[in-house]
Parts: C-alpha cells; structure tokens; sequence
C-alpha cells in the first residue's frame, strides 16, 4: 500500500466525504473505481477549525492533507482524480511538467460555503505558493460579522496555520479591511460577445502585501455572463474571490 493510499485513509477518517454531485466541480469523468470510505462528522463549533495548526504553505504536500481533514469537509471524488494525476511521475521520481499544481474542493466546517486550495508544487513536493478560492467577496464587508461569512478567515488559517503571533480572526479582518482594501485596484471592464455568449467581466487585485512574513495577494473576477442565467440568477451574475500566500 503507497504512502498516498494511507493517507486517502488517514484523511477521510477525519471529515466528511463531498461528492460529485454536491460540488459540481467536475470536467469530464473519471474511472477510478469507488470512493474511500468515509465517516461524517458534525461541524465543530466556533471557531471551526482544530488547533493548533502547522498550515500547509511551505509544508510537504502529505502532511498539509492529513491536516485539511480535521478542518474541512474534502471532496473525496476530487481528492482520488488529484492523486491520479500526481502520481504520474517520470522515471526519477519527479513531477511531470504540468503536474505541479494540487487541488482540493470541499467545504468549509462552520457552514460559510464551498472553498477551493490550489498549491502550486517544488519537486520534492513542498507548497510553495496557497491560493483559496473562498464562498463569498469580502470587497464590501464591514462589520466583524460580515467578513465571517466571506471564510477568508477560515481559509487564511488553513494555509498559514497558527505560525503567527496574534494570529486571529480580528487581526486578520483589520488587516484586509485596512491594508488590503485600499490597494486594491479595479481593471478596466472587458467584454465578450460571440453568436451564442456573451460576458462583461472586471478584475480586482492587490498583490504583494506582507503578513506574517509572507506575502499575500487578493485577487477577484466578477461580471456577468449569460452562460451563468438561472431562474435563481436571471441577470447572470458572478464573483469569485481568491487569496493567495506565498
């Protein structure tokens, strides 16, 4: 048994299984053959997520899963397509050109929403880069409460851990609303039309600011996109959200 199979186990023990379905995050299928079993969970309560933590930037790629599964709800579909690809390798041992980026979809505990973890991988299999995709735009939050439904937090310490002095969710929500906000630069609207689509989309960033000894970047496309029009969504309308440590 390969030391990715034990931890598929380790980390499905700990959380509760997604599926396909719930996610939606799928291109094409897949034939893996079925899922590792997995045992459910109830949410822990506020804060969610176990500590203390080590995060996963700039640690081994097998030791930030295992601790993913104490603090997120891991598509377990996702996870066994991400090994498939991973463990392609060439006849050294190393990754594929290509096969250094690893997601992971799921959900955060606290029930704030969906989260996508991509890290952007060394050859030894270090995360040298951590970007979430988090559930909601903490571009027009406010108050304490408004930032906790964006899971900014949530996903920050995912990544970074309890590395940092005063790492809290205050600190972290001051330090957005004050040093990230006001460097955040809006790019001109573009427009895509085609016979059978079109989108209007516009690009938000900051990059480069310094924490905890690192450096973070907030980046967020929103617009709309005909291709996005539901009965629950007539104008089309979308915004996706992303942190990035590195």
């Amino acid at each position: 048994m390969s030391r990715w199979t034990v931890l598929l186990f380790i980390a499905f023990g700990g959380c509760s299984a997604v599926s396909s379905d719930q996610t939606g995050a799928r291109s094409g299928s897949a034939t893996l053959g079925p899922a590792p079993p997995s045992i459910s969970v109830q949410p822990a309560a506020s804060p969610p997520i176990v500590s203390p933590r080590s995060g996963c930037l700039n640690r081994q790629l097998e030791a930030c899963l295992t601790e993913l599964a104490t603090g997120m709800k891991i598509d377990s579909d996702n996870l066994a397509i991400q090994f498939s690809i991973h463990n392609k390798r060439d006849v050294n041992g190393n990754l594929l050109p290509g096969h250094d980026l690893f997601t992971v979809f799921g959900y955060l505990l606290d029930g704030a929403g969906s989260i996508m973890l991509s890290f952007d991988l060394s050859r030894s299999d270090i995360i040298n880069r951590a970007e979430a995709i988090i559930p909601q735009s903490p571009t027009f939050a406010q108050s304490e409460s408004d930032y906790d439904h964006t899971g900014i937090f949530e996903a920050a310490y995912l990544i970074l851990g309890d590395r940092c002095a005063n790492f809290n969710r205050v600190e972290f929500y001051q330090f957005f609303h004050n040093q990230v906000k006001p460097r955040i630069i809006r790019e001109h609207q573009t427009t895509e039309i085609t016979q059978v689509h079109t989108e209007t989309s516009t690009f938000a960033k900051a990059f480069d600011i310094p924490f905890c000894g690192k450096r973070f970047s907030f980046m967020e496309l929103s617009g709309y996109d005909t291709d996005k029009i539901t009965l629950d969504n007539p104008h089309g309308a979308y915004v996706s959200p992303s942190i990035v440590f590195e």
